[in-house]
C-alpha cells in the first residue's frame, strides 16, 4: 500500500518576514545616519542566502508510505526522516498549538520530536522503543488510516 501526500505553504509571507528583519533596520540608518549604499550591496545576497537556505527549504513537506517505511522530507530532500514500519507501536491524529513552530523541533520535557511545515494536524507516532514523533500534515486523519491499515499487516 503506497501513500504519498504533498504539502506546501506559501513561501511570500516567509520572504517578508525575513526582508523585514534585514533591510528593516536599514532604512532608518539609511536616511538618519547616511549608511553607505554598499551595506544595502552586502545586505540583498545575505537577505537572499538566509532565505533560500533557511526559510523556502521548510514552505514544503513531503510524506511518503510504503509497504516498508514511512518517510518525511522537506523541500530539497533534506533533512529527512525514515521510520520503519517494523518500529511503529502506535499511530493516531493530533494537533498541536502553533506555539511549537516549524521545521524541526524537540520537546524535551514531553520526549517527542516534532517535523511540521505550520499545519496545527499531525500524526503523533509511538516508536517500540518509547521515542514520540509528530509528523505535521494537512491530511493526519488520512494518513493515520493507511499507516494503521499497513500496521495491522505487519501484525
Amino acid at each position: 500500500m503506497n501513500y504519498e501526500h504533498t504539502q506546501e505553504v506559501s513561501a511570500v509571507r516567509d520572504f517578508l518576514w525575513v526582508s523585514l528583519f534585514f533591510l528593516g533596520p536599514l532604512i532608518p540608518g539609511y536616511i538618519w545616519w547616511r549608511y553607505p549604499i554598499f551595506v544595502l550591496i552586502i545586505m540583498v545576497p545575505c537577505l537572499l542566502l538566509t532565505f533560500f537556505l533557511f526559510a523556502f527549504p521548510i514552505s514544503q513537506s513531503t510524506i511518503s508510505l510504503t509497504n516498508e517505511n514511512l518517510e518525511f522530507r522537506f523541500r530539497y530532500r533534506w533533512p529527512k526522516l525514515i521510520v520503519d514500519l517494523s518500529d511503529i507501536y502506535s499511530v493516531e491524529a493530533k494537533e498541536v498549538s502553533l506555539w511549537r513552530g516549524w521545521g524541526i523541533n524537540t520537546d524535551y520535557v514531553r520526549g517527542r520530536k516534532l517535523w511540521r511545515v505550520r499545519e496545527r494536524q499531525c500524526i503523533e507516532i509511538l516508536m517500540k522503543d518509547g521515542k514520540r514523533i509528530l509528523l505535521g500534515t494537512n491530511d493526519a486523519e488520512t494518513l493515520t488510516m493507511f499507516l494503521s491499515s499497513s500496521l495491522k499487516g505487519l501484525s
